[in-house]
């Protein structure tokens, strides 16, 4: 009897994800992001500006005629771990679709988000064999530089890489590989250091790389709000492409917020934070 007991007991302070029926009799949604100094996440301390993906879930909770509730995780790893969703009702942050991810939670996709490489004004490439003879800027802890080595191998374009860091101001290199003029070089920045958000931009702008890869929507979050930009960098074509999700766990509540983004005005959100029209954006990435 007492083992029967301690089951019961041990079952019932057991958490579980909500439903949409809890969710709506409660009065709130409790709402999973990352309070960083980014105006495409979290950015409470800006008020014209407090986020991207906060404004896009704020605006869900409208819809649905509740109130909104923020759970700031620590770490991006967070998102993914064992029973998160006993806490939260949804994720609202940049998440990149994937087969893995799709197995942890209900992904709908808001927004497409290509891997594109950039370079300077004045490159001419058009193509991955255009990248002989040039460098090609990256840090080793993006994915970007799994993409990049995976599209040179695929084209049979042989490359050379050396690591590099920035100090006192300029680019230092560790290694000292040779690269012959038919070879793509890779400036490789190792992991365990991360520079300004315009790092690998400035070392475009000195000459000391020729081209770099990002995704869509951080370059265009930067691309259209600096004149300076769009004077000295371009897009060139996409490496490859992709959608930014938000998670879920209730179906009914992933699916209530598909049909919100059919409903409202997302052109409107997503102009005021890049400063380009949705419809435009896909054309520039290619899509």
């Amino acid at each position: 009897m007492k083992r029967i007991i301690f089951v019961f007991l041990l079952f019932s302070v057991m958490l579980f994800s909500r439903t949409f029926m809890e969710i709506l009799d409660s009065r709130e949604i409790l709402i999973a992001t990352r309070n960083i100094p980014s105006e495409t996440i979290y950015f409470p301390g800006n008020e014209k500006y407090p986020g991207f993906c906060y404004e896009l879930a704020s605006g869900f909770a409208k819809y649905l005629g509740i109130s909104p509730k923020i759970y700031v995780v620590e770490k991006f790893s967070e998102y993914f771990s064992p029973n998160f969703f006993e806490k939260v009702d949804m994720i609202a942050d940049i998440l990149t679709v994937t087969p893995e991810r799709k197995k942890l939670m209900i992904m709908i996709p808001f927004v497409k988000n290509n891997e594109i490489f950039i370079s300077r004004e004045d490159i001419k490439a058009t193509s991955l064999k255009d990248f002989k003879g040039k460098r090609v800027i990256t840090y080793e802890d993006f994915a970007y530089y799994k993409t990049l080595l995976n599209l040179l191998e695929e084209n049979n374009i042989d490359y050379v890489i050396n690591k590099v860091i920035y100090e006192n101001n300029k680019l230092k290199f560790i290694t000292h590989n040779p690269v012959d003029k038919d070879k793509v070089e890779i400036l490789l920045v190792p992991k365990g250091y991360r520079y300004s958000p315009y790092f690998v931009i400035i070392q475009l702008l000195e000459n000391n790389a020729d081209i770099s890869i990002f995704d869509s929507l951080s370059f265009v979050q930067k691309y259209f709000k600096a004149q300076f930009l769009r004077n000295e960098v371009k897009p060139l074509f996409s490496a490859s492409r992709g959608f930014l999700a938000f998670g879920f766990k209730d179906k009914l509540l992933a699916r209530e917020f598909k049909k919100y983004l059919e409903s409202t005005d997302f052109n409107a959100l997503f102009f005021k934070y890049f400063g380009i029209h949705y419809e435009d954006y896909l054309e520039m990435i290619g899509d």
